[in-house]
């Protein structure tokens, strides 16, 4: 469990003390509900070392009326239990189903692990709230104790009960049967089969693929985005054909044979929905078997069985992340036009890391070499983020202490970002909760997370200090020192020193890169001298990235300035009010290192 998990637990259990904990019932597709808990749990089942199974009776109807989020919550709660207290074996995950009336069923879940189990005598206490069973053996175990007890209350708010047997050194099943309305009786089918071809694949695609003989069609009438789809596609060898509107997209489509399409879902004109329309009318044979995927900046809770009804076969998000794009390379090509590299390939001319680094438990350091790109750039970010841990702590416990909430907010934008690169994933999920909760002026939430995320913070200075070498060269000061060089130049805005570092060491190798750390400074930067491209952060204390575009879009010297954004995934009414003024596009900061240069080489193409 993460630490913002368990803020997330304290704030639930008292909502639920207090008869506030609301039931929001909504359609959702059981397949969708059960990929998304085996994704979430799958990770944390291999760093266990655990097998996962997961069995789903093929009958089970597809389309439920219920709360999706508490369901997934109780599930959640329960996967995870499984793998925290199974130090060696497997985790079982059942999906089946009971008729209870005419469009009613009880969905039968369960979840068996082979755990150490549970004594007999301690079964009473198995619910109290911040409680923990054999304390002595689970102290090292993170959690609120909380978890059981919250999933039994909302269980019993929704008309079930979650029943336990276990064999006290043999594991424990846990169980439910939930009362839920049928939309849609047809069944799921065998979900289990494609999971495991799917895993099959994601486990190959670590070594990389490529595709040669396949052949796409990207629709988008952004030129922007279109540019960094084919970017993102060229290490696959995939063709890659383009259409800028519905229109040209029907007739490119009756004119070639393609393996996928990438349709825009929101174009002027003829938009994605009307084109698939079109499409279905004109080549009702063909297109049964290509599969058409939704390009969408919707990704909103519903938005999949949206696409999905309307004839999709799935959904993309925009900004589009390289990781997400090889899911959907995988999940939809013809399994024979793949071609996977061999997995007995290893980097050559790459630094070892430190053994002693897979001892700090909120570090993966597999997650932030994929997100830097390679060992030695994976070190570099660790050394980056170790020299101003302390620095940046103190500031960020002064601005909570002065109730500062709008400059604690900027800050802990600024440490979600690098947390995210450096792989700790729980420190970047928790300095995402506390900008939320930041923008809203939520007292409760920022109260229940600051000192945990403070705590949090802090424990990763002393191990890292190991790393300490001479401190890297502040990033801004290289708008003191003009380079003049054959390569392209990049102007890199963005208030965080940390990420300016980072990003320069990324970039340096092929753009010759002066990075200023604020609006204001990049003004004056261009006062003198005009680059090539500009990233530009979105959110930034002094000036924002939009007034700092509305200000050169109105410079007679630089009104025509390429300039592209550099913003969060989730920054989606950010992304609308800036596309008023017509930049480039949007990179997303958690693309990282192979994401941004991708996207940059495609701009530059």
């Amino acid at each position: 469990m993460s630490l913002l998990s368990i803020i997330n637990d304290i704030l639930d259990f008292s909502k639920i003390e207090a008869g506030k904990m609301d039931i929001l019932p909504t359609e959702y597709a059981v397949p969708s509900l059960v990929n998304d808990l085996v994704n979430l749990v799958r990770l944390r089942a291999e760093e266990h070392g655990l097998s996962l199974y997961v069995k789903v009776n093929p009958e089970t109807p597809h389309t439920l009326f219920g709360d999706e989020i508490r369901v997934k919550q109780i599930i959640t709660n329960l996967l995870t239990n499984a793998v925290k207290y199974t130090e060696k074996g497997s985790v079982s995950f059942s999906v089946s189903f009971h008729q209870t009336g005419q469009d009613e069923i009880a969905l039968d879940v369960s979840v068996t692990d082979t755990g150490r189990g549970i004594r007999e005598e301690e079964m009473d206490k198995l619910f109290a709230a911040f409680d923990r069973l054999d304390g002595e053996k689970t102290r090292k175990i993170e959690g609120t104790g909380l978890g059981l007890n919250i999933t039994q209350q909302l269980l019993t708010i929704m008309g079930s009960h979650l029943e336990v047997r276990s064999v006290f050194g043999k594991g424990s099943t846990f169980s439910f049967s939930l009362p839920q309305k049928v939309v849609n009786w047809e069944g799921v089918g065998d979900i289990t089969d494609t999971m495991k071809r799917m895993e099959g694949k994601r486990v190959r695609r670590n070594a990389g693929f490529t595709a040669p003989t396949a052949r796409i069609l990207a629709v988008d009438d952004a030129p922007m985005n279109i540019a960094i789809i084919s970017g993102l596609l060229r290490r696959t060898k995939i063709f890659v054909d383009t259409a800028s509107s519905g229109e040209e997209c029907v007739e490119k489509f009756g004119a070639n044979q393609y393996d996928l399409v990438f349709l825009d879902h929101r174009m002027p004109g003829m938009d994605g929905m009307e084109t698939l329309g079109e499409l279905k009318r004109l080549y009702p044979g063909k297109i049964k078997d290509t599969p058409i995927i939704s390009l969408t900046a919707n990704a909103v809770f519903g938005a999949k069985e949206e696409y999905l009804a309307a004839g999709f076969s799935d959904y993309l998000a925009k900004p589009v992340m390289p990781d997400a794009l090889d899911e959907m390379l995988l999940k939809h090509l013809p399994a024979d036009k793949l071609v996977f590299a061999s997995t007995e390939e290893e980097e050559t001319d790459t630094p070892p890391l430190p053994d002693w680094l897979s001892d700090i438990p909120l570090i993966s350091t597999r997650r932030g070499v994929e997100f830097c790109g390679g060992n030695q750039e994976y070190l570099d970010a660790l050394k980056i983020f170790a020299a101003s841990i302390e620095e940046r702590a103190n500031e960020l416990e002064k601005l909570y202490k002065n109730r500062d909430y709008k400059g604690y907010t900027v800050k802990v934008h600024a440490l979600k970002s690098m947390a995210k690169s450096i792989g700790a994933s729980e420190l970047s999920e928790l300095a995402a909760e506390m900008e939320e909760a930041g923008k809203n002026h939520d007292i409760a939430a920022l109260t229940a997370g600051a000192d945990v995320l403070l705590s949090l913070y802090r424990s990763l200075d002393e191990p890292l200090k190991r790393l300490s070498e001479e401190p890297p060269k502040q990033a801004g000061d290289a708008a003191k020192k003009i380079v003049t060089d054959h390569r392209r130049r990049v102007l890199l805005v963005d208030d965080d020193d940390d990420f300016l570092a980072l990003t320069t060491r990324w970039l340096k190798k092929d753009y010759v890169v002066t990075a200023v750390n604020s609006g204001k400074k990049a003004l004056k930067y261009l006062e003198k001298e005009r680059p090539d491209l500009m990233l530009l952060d979105y959110e930034m204390p002094d000036m924002d990235g939009s007034a700092v575009l509305e200000k050169i879009r109105t410079a007679s010297s630089c009104k025509d300035l390429p300039v592209v954004f550099l913003t969060g995934t989730e920054d989606k009414e950010n992304i609308k009010k800036a596309e008023k003024l017509h930049p480039e596009g949007f990179l997303p900061k958690t693309m990282g290192k192979k994401g941004l240069l991708m996207g940059i080489a495609a701009f530059f193409d």
